[in-house]
């Protein structure tokens, strides 16, 4: 019995903080008890947040260094702003991909690879002489900087699980005072006393080094793959919906947010507002910084004791009276005094939010897998440090700082309003429940339309660098601003209204003739055997023959005039729903049919009530292919054979080498054929709306 018991000590205890401790050794059974236990959890704490201040340490000195190379360089301030500001966006873009892959690879190895790509992105810069190389590196790196910080995070969660929550803040402050303080001096002074060739030399170093401590302190491949739970072995988008739609997630990306924003504004516009309202030197400018900063710090490395003391309910409102406090004090001071005890009060309270998120967010990490909340939880601050300069920028063209931080305090209220309801209430309010799925449904929108407008918005950036810097002559790729302006211009003459209602008149009549033609083949082939006997190795044959093979015999039997563009228009038509109007005839399931039977209907009936609606779907995507085959024979035997028409318009621009007109009819047709798709998925989803997966 007694050695039963000793055995006992000296296992049970060991588990959770031994799992927090990581290394094989600490999770054995053999070794020290459970004290002995805690100090290499301690220690292993201690290399952990070396490695996190070291990683931040490197960002520093890149944020830095960073826009004094671009001015250095010879960029403008428009360039120097897409520089500092493709490190967000990159990073915001690729946080959540990133942490999936957490959750599969393990930390260590996501964060060995990101340290090694960083390093040599940076390593690179070194020789270069093009602010927009300088550029294309920033974004690169930025691509890789998060495998390390969401590894990092997801780490962290599985340490405060652990140990109950204890140094909540000691990983964002060990990254913020990299970061933030450390960082930008050291590569500030680096940059003076050694050249930017060496610093970038010195900074790829920098980033390198964690990597000595990361075998000690982060999981590997095994141990992620241990750790993983239920809700990470799903389906990708399964646990992409489950986050999105996770209360805890909506709620702490929210604060998170709003605090970004307010941190990041107070930060970037705190100076000009006390030199512009204040008239101060300065060196008493900079001060205001450093005491928002070290309220900040201290915030996260003295307060987490707090939480445990005074319960979540009570810490979330002394930390948003705090930050609502200073934000008051920043809109209303009058006096210097008040805006540095408004920066005090501010930082104090940012600095308790960022603690009470951070054991938030681990304990869910628990059920949704650490990686992937670290990802999601990533992606919030970007967005708000994004929100706040560049939002704040703009919206003080027209409204003075002050008012801003107004404004922020309002954001910041309402914020508080919700978070303490329910965490006195929880969701049993309706009201409050519709608000969480409303919240989800929009950020959710949101994600997507990024999605869709990221690509055309690059495409554009991209387009508009080339004409500015004369990559491409402005004869052959017009700049962005005179294709506008061209359009606006054939717009406003009406020309384009006039070729385009030609266009579509010609669209129409070869769809609607075409498109008849392939449902009544399809349904014909579909429901009768004699049908597909005879005509259906004839179809086969004939829907072989690519649409402009039809174009010189019909050009013999029906000339160049408008009955050759329309019937063009339909054979291009008539394959895609014959086909898909044949799958959906064949694919009605076979239950449906029996019930028919059993009810006695005739032929008409299910016909009409079960083989028609059951056949929607795939007939719907037919017209919708067989719409874009129109749009595109439309253009292309308008470019042959005609006089007028979008297409024509964009021949005459051709031979008078007006690329500005092709240009812009390129996207009148790009546009309409995108606006006709939607309307038929509308119309698709009306008449389908009786199908579980649509309704719901």
């Amino acid at each position: 019995m007694a050695a039963n018991t000793r055995r006992k000590r000296v296992t049970l205890p060991v588990s959770p903080a031994a799992e927090a401790v990581g290394p094989a050794s600490f999770r054995t059974g053999r070794g020290p008890a459970h004290a002995g236990v805690r100090l290499q959890s301690e220690g292993r704490l201690i290399r952990f947040l070396l490695l996190v201040a070291l990683g931040g340490l490197a960002i520093g000195m890149v944020k830095a260094a960073t826009p004094l190379y671009a001015l250095a360089l010879g960029a403008g301030k428009g360039e120097i702003g897409l520089i500092t500001g493709a490190q967000p966006l990159m990073i915001a873009l690729v946080s959540i991909p990133i942490g999936l892959a957490v959750g599969h690879y393990g930390p260590r190895a996501l964060f060995v690879v990101g340290s090694l790509a960083a390093a040599a992105i940076h390593a690179a810069v070194a020789g270069t002489d093009s602010p927009w190389w300088l550029l294309a590196a920033t974004a690169a790196a930025s691509f890789f900087m998060p495998m390390r910080f969401v590894s990092t995070q997801s780490e962290f969660f599985h340490y405060l699980v652990a140990a109950g929550g204890r140094k909540a803040g000691w990983l964002r402050g060990a990254q913020l005072g990299g970061a933030f303080v450390l960082g930008p001096m050291l590569g500030g002074y680096l940059v003076s006393w050694i050249g930017y060739e060496r610093t970038y030399w010195v900074i790829a170093l920098v980033f390198l080094l964690p990597i000595m401590l990361a075998p000690g302190v982060l999981s590997g491949r095994c141990e992620a793959r241990r750790r993983r739970t239920a809700e990470e072995s799903g389906p990708i988008l399964r646990q992409l919906g489950k986050i999105f739609r996770h209360p805890e997630i909506l709620e702490t990306s929210l604060i998170d947010l709003a605090s970004h924003a307010a941190l990041m504004f107070y930060t970037v516009f705190i100076m000009v507002l006390a030199l512009e309202q204040f008239h101060v030197s300065r060196e008493a400018a900079t001060h205001l910084i450093a005491i928002q900063g070290f309220s900040f710090m201290s915030a996260l490395f003295l307060l987490d004791g707090l939480l445990c003391r005074l319960g979540r309910e009570l810490f979330y409102g002394f930390s948003f009276g705090s930050a609502i406090l200073g934000l008051l004090l920043l809109g209303t001071g009058r006096e210097l005094l008040h805006v540095q005890i408004g920066g005090a009060f501010l930082g104090i309270g940012l600095g308790m939010l960022g603690i009470a998120n951070m054991v938030r967010l681990a304990a869910v990490s628990e059920k949704l897998g650490r990686g992937t909340v670290a990802g999601a939880s990533t992606l919030s601050g970007p967005l708000g440090g994004m929100l706040g300069t560049l939002g704040g920028g703009f919206a003080s063209q027209w409204i003075p700082l002050q008012h801003i931080f107004m404004g922020l305090m309002t954001a910041m209220t309402i914020i508080a309003i919700f978070t303490l309801y329910r965490e006195k209430h929880g969701l049993t309010s309706r009201a409050l429940a519709w608000t969480v799925s409303a919240l989800a449904s929009v950020f959710g929108r949101v994600l997507g339309l990024s999605v869709y407008v990221l690509f055309p918005a690059a495409l554009l950036l991209l387009w508009q660098l080339s004409a500015h810097y004369g990559w491409t002559s402005p004869q052959i790729l017009p700049p962005p601003a005179i294709v506008w302006a061209t359009l606006t211009d054939l717009f406003s003459s009406g020309e384009i209204a006039t070729n385009l209602g030609i266009s579509l008149s010609r669209v129409f009549q070869g769809f609607a003739l075409g498109g008849g033609i392939g449902l009544v083949l399809g349904f014909a082939i579909g429901l009768s055997r004699t049908v597909e006997a005879y005509l259906g190795p004839i179809f086969k044959a004939l829907a072989s023959v690519p649409i402009l093979g039809w174009i010189p015999l019909l050009i013999v039997l029906l000339g160049i005039d408008e009955a050759l563009k329309v019937v063009v228009i339909a054979i291009g038509c008539v394959v895609p729903v014959t086909l898909n109007a044949l799958e959906g005839v064949r694919g009605v399931p076979k239950g449906y049919v029996e019930v028919a039977r059993v009810f006695r209907f005739s032929r008409r009936q299910l016909l009409r009530k079960v083989v028609i609606p059951a056949a929607i779907p795939p007939i719907f995507s037919g017209i919708s292919l067989s719409l874009s085959h129109a749009w595109k024979a439309m253009v292309a035997v308008e470019l042959m054979a005609s006089s007028e028409g979008i297409g024509f318009l964009m021949v005459m621009g051709r031979q008078l080498f007006q690329l500005d007109v092709v240009l812009a009819t390129i996207l009148v047709i790009g546009a309409v054929g995108l606006i006709l798709d939607q309307l038929l998925r509308l119309i698709e989803r009306y008449l389908t709306r009786w199908r579980p997966s649509v309704a719901r």
